[in-house]
């Protein structure tokens, strides 16, 4: 996975864990279900607690912003 853009609108896209763009790999899934608006006004220290020692970016992923999304948390390659 590769990272870039402001927090607030983040650029991802996926890339094979050995490549040498990969910056993060996905180290877990959050259970936690959330809008976008609810992951946006979550403090850092709710998300991705079971990844804890090992999340670095935290990722929302969903269809519409109004509906609960997928938490993903990645860590280092």
């Amino acid at each position: 996975m590769t990272a870039s853009g402001r927090p607030a609108t983040p650029y991802y896209e996926t890339v094979d864990c050995d490549s040498k763009e990969a910056e993060f790999k996905i180290i877990g899934i959050d259970e936690q279900e959330m809008t976008y608006k609810d992951f946006e006004e979550a403090p850092v220290e709710d998300l991705c607690v079971d990844f804890v020692d090992t999340t670095e970016y935290v990722l929302w992923e969903g269809d519409m912003l109004t509906e609960p999304g997928t938490i993903y948390c990645a860590g280092p390659v």
